[in-house]
């Protein structure tokens, strides 16, 4: 069974924050922040940890969290703000039957891949190894983005999702091999 919740930007930035903390994350976009600064990128007053959970904050719709095996989706998903802004929000941007859907299809992907290869661990295990984490990581998203694309395209009736589930597939089992290699 997967737990799925609802989260508020305020939760997602708690969570955001301690995860950030962990191991070495927090001396490595200290140092990141650093190099920025040195290079002229970055204002001498930037704080990359706090522009980074700001991000998390707006941009964030769902996530499946491999740690505790918890599906949320975020709150703005599925409400519109209260307010003076509801009824604009409502016409510029609805939180439409598809929307929720494809952020709950990709969301499941991610909870899938990590019972069949626990993409947690795995992700842990690549810490250090930033070209083969970068390529498992687009591989992760990238087979997730089609688990929602094929949903949405279902959802429309679109013969293209039977395509895209072939892809998936496909996915399935070049991440398969990634795991073998790993070993």
């Amino acid at each position: 069974a997967l737990d799925v919740g609802v989260y508020t930007r305020p939760a997602l930035r708690k969570l955001a924050a301690a995860e950030l903390q962990r191991g070495d994350a927090a001396r490595r976009m200290t140092g990141t922040t650093r190099l920025w600064q040195a290079l002229g990128v970055a204002p001498p007053d930037a704080d990359l940890l706090d522009a980074t959970l700001s991000l998390l904050e707006e941009q964030v719709a769902g996530f499946y969290d491999p740690r505790t095996g918890k599906l949320r989706l975020m709150s703005q998903v599925l409400q519109p703000p209260k307010g003076l802004l509801s009824q604009t929000w409502r016409l510029l941007s609805p939180p439409s039957h598809e929307t929720v859907g494809f952020v709950l299809a990709h969301e499941i992907v991610h909870a899938l891949q990590d019972q069949h290869f626990s993409i947690g661990r795995l992700a842990d295990g690549l810490a250090h190894e930033s070209d083969l984490s970068t390529a498992t990581l687009a591989l992760i998203e990238g087979d997730a983005m089609v688990g929602g694309l094929a949903w949405m395209l279902a959802q429309r009736g679109t013969a293209d999702a039977d395509a895209l589930w072939l892809l998936g597939d496909t996915m399935r089992k070049t991440m398969g091999w990634v795991v073998k290699l790993l070993g």
